[in-house]
């Protein structure tokens, strides 16, 4: 072979991966940098951490995305049960992965977590990041929490870079020398952090603010309702050692369903069977289930702007009936006998 053939493809991976290289060093070179678009996720988190720093354990933890963030009231449970109670549900675009992984910071020994994951977040995995992960995740990962981005495995940060836009790359390199600020809020927006109250809830969704149409409420469909899911679906297995973690730490752990605006769909026997499928599977991890499937079904009409998103009157009816349903997990023990 011709030493320029033989140079000729000796040059091409070597391009390869000193571009790659350079890619790479502008991806880490702006991690960190903050932007408009992940400033809600962060500020909302910000909020529920300085509520959890003052939040006595042992307390109850709600953790899930915006079904529980929207649709349980922390300070309700808190009342009924007679047990501090923090709601650290924020945004189910981060992820199962994500949403655990940070979940571990608000907890304590003695602590109860009640798990709460919409039911696309057992379909999202690590491993099909591409198929779930939106824009949003990529740029609260890079911009808001670099530390997790630098301690995910090789192959990760690579799959995050190449979601990455060359626009988003931009963003973030200019937004290393000059930090983008918060655009400010006019009028009622359901998405304004100042409007998360001191239990971590959302607040201000009034079923007077209520959108007269809004399709993603209307006619969203909870497809695993529908079609059940794969017995290898990948956010499965990360159940299982935020379960462990849990009780090495002394944390009790508990699930429920999520809040979902009801569709005739629904009463098929199919939900019924995943009903079935999700008990079990929370069964073979130790964690006892609270209330039914049906418990969580509610209206449309109940629903302020997604079909997983309660207006704030029908959140205090549910955490109602939640509180009941959770009242004997944190009954007082019987007094010792003389």
């Amino acid at each position: 072979m011709p030493a320029c053939t033989r140079s000729f493809f000796i040059a091409i991976p070597l391009g390869f991966l000193m571009a790659l290289g350079v890619f790479m060093g502008l991806v880490y070179r702006q991690l960190g940098a903050p932007t408009n678009y992940s400033y809600w996720c962060s500020e909302v988190y910000r909020r529920k951490h300085e509520i959890a720093d003052r939040t006595p354990s042992p307390k109850l933890v709600l953790l899930g995305g915006s079904s529980s963030f929207f649709g349980i009231k922390a300070a309700n449970l808190e009342r009924e049960l007679s047990i501090p109670t923090l709601n650290a549900g924020t945004h189910a675009g981060l992820g199962i992965a994500y949403i655990l992984e940070r979940g571990k910071q608000f907890l304590q020994p003695g602590d109860t977590v009640l798990l709460v994951p919409e039911f696309e977040l057992l379909f999202a995995g690590e491993t099909n990041r591409q198929i779930w992960a939106s824009s949003m995740y990529v740029d609260y990962v890079l911009a808001r929490d670099p530390a997790y981005y630098r301690a995910l495995p090789l192959l990760a940060q690579l799959e995050i870079a190449f979601m990455t836009s060359f626009k988003r790359l931009n963003q973030g390199l200019a937004s290393r020398k000059n930090p983008e600020h918060p655009n400010p809020i006019e009028g009622f927006s359901a998405y304004d952090p100042s409007l998360v109250d001191s239990h971590g809830d959302m607040t201000g969704h009034l079923a007077q603010r209520r959108p007269d149409s809004c399709p993603v409420r209307d006619q969203g469909i909870c497809t695993p309702l529908i079609y059940g899911l794969p017995q290898d679906s990948p956010g499965f297995p990360l159940l299982a050692p935020f379960c462990h973690w849990a009780a090495q730490n002394h944390i009790r752990v508990l699930a429920t369903f999520p809040n979902a605006a009801h569709q005739p769909g629904y009463d098929a026997p199919a939900a019924f069977a995943f009903e079935k499928q999700m008990s079990d599977l929370y069964s073979s991890l130790g964690v006892p289930v609270i209330g039914r499937l049906h418990d969580a079904l509610l209206p449309p009409s109940d629903f302020f702007d997604s079909n997983y998103h309660l207006t704030d009157e029908a959140s205090v009816r549910r955490t109602s009936r939640l509180a009941q349903q959770l009242k004997p997990w944190f009954a007082p023990p019987p007094p010792s006998k003389p």
